[in-house]
């Protein structure tokens, strides 16, 4: 009974670099799956096509209705023509910040060892390749039970309580001058694109 109690302990026993980053890295995984999906919405319903290799699209889904226009000369019969996507709320979310409460209980702390090789020229074993490249203790952590859940006379008890932030980051200039770049419209007159292909 011991055995299987410390198997189940033992593996839920990770680094903590990698406990702290699972919930991060599995909130940006979910916003861009959410993006992915907007976006597939986002094309179907603006365009009558799309081909997401190459990003080539129909023709913009139009809305189409017939109505009198009166004015002083009598009336007029016009067509008026508006993008489906005008008239639809479309579902644009995004996770601006999440907050993540960690109860932990540090098992240990491992010293990382240089990296060692045997040389055959000094035929002795070489540790010159970690020099320099000491990253100081790695700790071995795991999740302990929340106050008041789990049984009193569990061996896990938390010795460290970290909170952790996460909001969306600002834009790099960079990044900024090239969207707006990328976002100006090409406009390319239909007789020379069929020249071209021609």
């Amino acid at each position: 009974m011991s055995d299987s109690t410390n198997n189940k302990v033992n593996g839920h026993i990770m680094s903590l670099q990698q406990l702290i980053s699972a919930p991060l890295v599995a909130t940006i995984d979910a916003d861009a799956m959410s993006t992915e999906r907007y976006m597939k919405h986002f094309m179907s319903l603006a365009f009558e096509s799309y081909n997401p290799a190459d990003g080539s699209t129909g023709a913009l889904r139009l809305i189409s209705f017939n109505f009198t226009d009166s004015d002083a000369s009598g009336g007029a019969e016009k067509k008026v023509s508006v993008p489906l996507i005008s008239l639809v709320t479309l579902p644009l979310l995004q996770i601006k910040q999440a907050d993540f409460d960690f109860d932990i209980n540090i098992i240990d702390a491992v010293a990382s060892a240089p990296d060692e090789r045997f040389s055959l020229n000094k035929g002795e074993v070489d540790s010159s390749a970690g020099k320099g490249q000491d990253d100081g203790l790695n700790f071995r952590a795991s999740l302990a039970p929340q106050s008041g859940r789990g049984s009193s006379s569990s061996s896990l008890q938390a010795n460290m309580k970290i909170h952790v932030t996460m909001q969306q980051a600002d834009m790099p200039s960079g990044l900024s001058q090239f969207l707006q770049l990328t976002s100006r419209p090409h406009y390319e007159d239909s007789s020379s694109r069929e020249k071209i292909t021609n």
